[in-house]
């Protein structure tokens, strides 16, 4: 095995293709593109300490193949990272997303303008500046706030024949580009120990989850005295033992808007064990 080979087969976090893993039951793909130093003009690949073979645009289309054979899977493709991405590589990139899965893109939603009555009172007019207002009008306090992105059901992204919403971690392209969703959140440990990531885990779920999508990461992440320790060591052979420890986590989890669920849960190698059907299983809790 060359040196390229072993850095290979360490830092790799997956060993399913794009097609096998949306069929064992993954739904949100983490894309993490780059342009290869001295590659051609138009040359993206997805990197992971490493640049991998596959091109950007060939994985898109073979995940745009596999929705059209599965008309009501929803998927979200979330883009970051962008290593040596200029502004024209960027809208290079977008417009192959929009050809590639054209109509079947959810535009991300718009702001919503709440109104709320707070309270019965006489008083004289007043304002308040901010993002939050608040004005007198007449003895009926009015509060105007604004609520977050709508985040379509199920239902709605049937009706419209939709399946894609593709997060995108530049805020200048989100603006430009009505068809792409800002980055997610993503809870990242940085743990080479199960147990620490946990308590990561933990204290940020603890702290409250975000208002809208974001991805809680069961990914354990090798340190520099790691890699030292275990020079013919792997990713994988980091992962694997560890998902005994991590998954008991993973089932008591609670789906839902509350302060203290869960949303997304991402992991590495997720095909080599139940992970996927456990995640799945999770929807479960809100029908009880």
């Amino acid at each position: 095995m060359t040196p390229r080979e072993r850095t290979l087969t360490r830092h790799l976090p997956q060993t399913l293709d794009v097609k096998q893993q949306l069929d064992t039951g993954v739904r949100y793909l983490d894309l993490r593109i780059a342009h290869m130093q001295g590659g051609s003009e138009k040359n993206l690949h997805f990197e992971h300490m490493i640049y991998t073979t596959a091109l950007v645009e060939d994985t898109l289309t073979e995940i745009s193949e596999w929705l059209e054979s599965h008309p009501h899977e929803v998927i979200i493709l979330a883009c970051r990272n962008f290593e040596g991405m200029t502004r024209d590589l960027h809208e290079y990139l977008i417009d192959c997303i929009k050809n590639i899965f054209g109509n079947t893109l959810c535009p991300r939603g718009v702001r919503r303008r709440i109104v709320r009555i707070v309270g019965v009172r006489v008083r004289k007019a007043w304002a308040r500046g901010g993002r939050v207002k608040r004005a007198w009008e007449g003895d009926i306090m009015v509060k105007t706030a604004w609520a977050h992105e709508d985040i379509p059901t199920l239902r709605q992204l049937w009706a419209h024949d939709q399946q894609v919403i593709v997060s995108y971690e530049d805020e200048t392209c989100v603006g430009r580009h009505p068809e792409l969703w800002p980055g997610i959140p993503y809870w990242w440990g940085n743990q080479v120990k199960s147990q620490a990531l946990l308590q990561y885990l933990e204290t940020m779920r603890n702290c409250g989850r975000p208002g809208g999508l974001f991805v809680a990461g069961i990914n354990l992440t090798e340190n520099l005295p790691y890699v030292l320790l275990h020079p013919s060591g792997s990713l994988e052979m980091l992962t694997r033992p560890n998902l005994q420890f991590l998954m008991p986590w993973v089932r008591a989890q609670q789906p839902g808007p509350g302060s203290g669920c869960t949303n997304i849960i991402a992991g590495d190698f997720v095909g080599s064990n139940s992970f996927v059907g456990e995640v799945i299983g999770l929807n479960q809790k809100l029908l009880q």
